[in-house]
């Protein structure tokens, strides 16, 4: 199991316009609502590339609400921990003639709330991950990733800055993935060229890192192992469009790819490319994004997906043996598909799709072609209806 932290959670604004005017009205020219935090954002993008986690923090209100279910419509459980008064923060984006933000402050986050995330957490077995990701809230003392890392079996990635990533160096986190500024913040001084960056790295792993992994925004990254290997890994080209959860995309592409391979070199190629894909984009990027950014998708089970659509409605699974299907799901409660037959479905798009999609018949049961490891049993109460599914060239 894979679980992220995201300790103050948004619902983000984002908005386009010609010209922001201060004082005046601005109009704008398109607007879009996600889910944000760095740990959410590491939790949607495992989603585009078929892994499951669950997003643990703090949410209040209604925004709160509103969250966990856009959380969810993008594959992503959730288990917040409801606090009770306020609400969630807003956070505007603004992208005119220059980017803008007003960030909310988020709610009051108490100790028996922190008690609550703190047994979510104490559940997590040796064998789970746990995502720690963005800044710590005012009214939770700094070093509140330490005490969730002495609270947790489970190996830990964390992605902060300043005493919050300081302070679990002792508690030896699986990996962290600082960028050059902050880098530079926790070095006490600027930082120039990539054998500064890299002795800064080592100074980290002498602290009690495991492995290092150092975002350099347009230079690349760089890795460093705990058995003394060194990595890079040049920037991919495009045009960056969005500097908003490119680092997020890379850690979730990271993990994903040790977890996929084994191998430090090819889970630095996938965090790379997730991290270029988000940044290509305007938001996190989608399973084919992050494919047209590797050399070979395959080797990360993101060959191109098939197109097709929904055909002959099934009601048993006799004489399907070996064949797909298109099984629609309603486990949250979530309005699905309606009418999907009429429109080109995407086999690995995994926003409003994901609580259905493509499974294979196999042996009697179904099997996801997107994540083998999540089967259903035909006569499972939560599936809505089975249909043939119809591949299209």
């Amino acid at each position: 199991m894979i679980a992220t932290v995201t300790l103050n959670p948004s619902l983000d604004y984002i908005v386009q316009s010609e010209k922001l005017i201060p004082g005046g009205i601005t109009r704008t020219t398109s607007e879009a609502i996600y889910p944000g935090g760095k740990g959410i954002n590491v939790s949607v993008m495992l989603a585009s590339l078929g892994m499951e986690s669950c997003a643990l923090g703090f949410s209040a209100g209604f925004t709160g609400r509103e969250i966990e279910e856009r959380l969810r419509r993008h594959g992503c459980r959730a288990s917040m921990v409801e606090v009770k008064e306020g609400f969630s923060r807003i956070n505007v984006k603004i992208h005119a003639q220059e980017e803008s933000e007003i960030n909310g402050r988020g709610p009051v986050i108490t100790e028996p709330d922190v008690q609550q995330l703190l047994h979510t957490v104490e559940s997590l077995q040796a064998d789970d991950w746990l995502v720690l990701a963005g800044s710590i809230p005012s009214g939770l003392e700094k070093d509140f990733y330490a005490r969730l890392m002495q609270h947790t079996a489970a190996a830990c990635i964390v992605d902060a800055e300043g005493e919050a990533l300081r302070s679990v160096l002792p508690y030896h986190p699986f990996l962290i993935k600082p960028n050059v500024h902050e880098l530079s913040q926790l070095c006490g001084k600027e930082l120039s060229g990539r054998h500064e960056i890299e002795e800064a790295a080592r100074s980290l792993q002498q602290q009690g890192a495991r492995h290092v992994l150092v975002s350099m925004a347009g230079e690349g990254a760089l890795l460093l192992t705990e058995d003394g290997q060194t990595f890079f890994r040049a920037p991919n080209r495009g045009t960056v469009v969005n500097s908003v959860g490119a680092g997020d995309s890379m850690v979730a592409g990271f993990l994903a790819g040790w977890l996929m391979t084994g191998q430090m070199e090819r889970a630095l190629e996938l965090g790379t490319a997730c991290g270029s894909a988000t940044a290509f984009t305007t938001w996190i990027a989608g399973r084919e994004q992050v494919a047209a950014q590797l050399q070979d998708p395959a080797v990360f089970g993101l060959a191109p997906q098939r197109r097709g659509r929904r055909g002959d409605k099934v009601t048993h699974l006799s004489g399907l043996e070996g064949e797909s299907v298109w099984v629609e799901l309603e486990p949250t409660g979530l309005v699905c598909c309606a009418g999907a037959e009429e429109a080109p479905l995407e086999l690995g798009d995994l926003s409003d799709w994901y609580q259905s999609g493509v499974f294979q018949v196999q042996g009697g049961m179904l099997v996801s072609l997107l994540n083998p490891e999540r089967r259903l049993h035909p006569f499972n109460s939560q599936i809505l209806g089975m249909w043939r599914w119809i591949e299209e060239e």
